[in-house]
């Protein structure tokens, strides 16, 4: 019996015409409606807390052959908005049209922007999906990555990585003033380690960028990068070393016990038409080198083996 009402109940809210829960969102972050939300509603509510004035856009994720049209709505509020609240400002106003959509991977995103007009005020998304079971792909995030916050590039040390500026057409192709780079990477502990960025052009070396680390003895989700949660280790506004101009070197040490970073790069010099990341490890470069002259010569000495034994007929 306590088996049918619970459907009787779940029956009630798919029908609803109102948002019946609220879920979080996190910048960048991809919510599977299937997996993570769990449930099959018609209207789904969310929220974000933003950290910055200006646009970012609301995406939805699927098969381009199962694209319906969506209806969405946004409201901006000072507060932490419950769903009573999102609910009283159900379908007033604040509806958005697509800006646009693109091809990711065998997917379609389809974009809607809406703009902040008050740091860290909260927004309530409203999402009507219509006939949700038609779907057998869905994912929405909050797209910020061309505007002010970048998705969370996993890297790895002593590696190039050009920051890549054709994202960014809304800004002449040039990376924008306060924009934030994260980067989640993996390191030995007791490393002497460096990040290392290079501009076209020369700017004042000790407020060119902000840089700041946190230390982590396991990986850092992605609450974590953007934040900065519980970190073992946390350190803020690195020091640039290097006198060369367009170069900047920000060196430190990782911890006993450290096995990955969250690294922070905060652009706060002007609009930026290339930037250059390097991260240095001591350790990562030694491994290297010793990989180098173990592996290197091995391969040689099992190539000259097997030729001698070939030519005598006893490898074919």
């Amino acid at each position: 019996m306590k088996i049918i009402y619970f459907l009787l109940v779940l029956g009630l809210i798919n029908c609803s015409t109102v948002p019946s829960v609220v879920y979080d969102l996190w910048y960048n972050y991809e919510y599977s409606l299937q997996k993570d939300l769990y449930h099959d509603f018609t209207y789904y509510a969310f929220r974000i807390q933003t950290n910055y004035l200006g646009f970012m856009d609301f995406e939805i994720k699927i098969l381009e052959s199962e694209y319906q049209e969506f209806k969405i709505w946004v409201h901006e509020y000072n507060y932490l908005p419950d769903i009573k609240s999102i609910n009283s400002n159900h379908k007033s106003e604040g509806y958005l049209t697509g800006s646009g959509s693109y091809n990711e991977d065998k997917y379609k995103v389809y974009s809607y922007s809406f703009q902040a007009y008050q740091k860290n005020s909260y927004f309530s998304i409203e999402l009507e999906v219509p006939n949700y079971n038609s779907f057998s792909y869905m994912m929405v995030r909050v797209n910020s990555d061309k505007y002010y916050y970048s998705k969370i590039k996993d890297l790895n040390f002593n590696t190039d990585y050009p920051i890549d500026t054709e994202k960014f057409t809304g800004n002449n192709k040039r990376i924008p003033y306060l924009y934030q780079i994260f980067i989640r990477i993996g390191v030995f502990d007791d490393d002497e380690m460096e990040i290392q960025l290079t501009t076209h052009q020369a700017y004042d070396k000790n407020t060119a960028f902000k840089v700041d680390v946190c230390q982590y003895e396991n990986k850092p989700n992605e609450e974590q990068v953007y934040y900065g949660n519980k970190a073992a280790i946390s350190q803020t506004y690195l020091q640039n070393t290097s006198e060369e101009g367009g170069k900047y070197h920000y060196p430190f040490t990782t911890g006993k016990g450290i096995k990955y970073l969250s690294i922070s790069i905060i652009n706060q010099l002007s609009d930026l038409d290339y930037l250059y990341i390097y991260i240095y490890s001591k350790k990562g470069l030694a491994a290297a080198i010793i990989a180098v002259i173990v592996i290197v010569p091995a391969v040689i000495i099992g190539a000259a083996v097997y030729l001698i034994l070939k030519k005598l007929g006893i490898c074919k």
